[in-house]
């Protein structure tokens, strides 16, 4: 068997590999917000820390996919970086209308509701909120 007719197995394969690629990568939203549930809308009326609200609504929020820094609790003192964090979600989101967005469980123990959650007001610009608190550093991801 010549060169070219060793590699044609290699070739057929990473043209295939290329194909599979450039499926899966025309399927993916530009949006990755597209496709959870739209839940309920509210107005920020406090920010408890860096990844929990609450709304006009008396709905407590946990912001879902991250964490903040802990505050202070039973006697201990709060992380380093959770006043900042709590500043960060503060500026972003209190006194502004959010809407909150749900790709699985909605509700945990405590029933908090664990959103995605979006600025829907004309105060200022829209925020996805998850995600800006990871962007400004006042959050990382947390996979459940």
């Amino acid at each position: 068997m010549d060169e070219a007719g060793r590699r044609a197995p290699i070739r057929n394969f990473l043209i295939f590999a290329a194909a599979l690629v450039v499926a899966a990568c025309a399927r993916a939203p530009a949006d990755p917000l597209e496709g959870l549930a739209v839940g309920e809308k509210g107005r920020v009326v406090r920010v408890i820390d860096g990844d929990a609200l609450i709304l006009s609504t008396g709905q407590s929020v946990r912001l879902i996919g991250i964490e903040a820094p802990a505050g202070p609790s039973r006697g201990r003192d709060g992380e380093p970086g959770f006043e900042e964090a709590k500043r960060a979600l503060e500026d972003l989101a209190l006194g502004r209308e959010v809407e909150l967005r749900y790709a699985g469980l909605t509700r945990d123990r405590y029933d908090r509701a664990l959103a995605h959650v979006v600025t829907a007001d004309t105060l200022g610009p829209e925020y996805w909120l998850n995600a800006e608190m990871i962007k400004r550093g006042a959050a990382r991801v947390r996979v459940y």
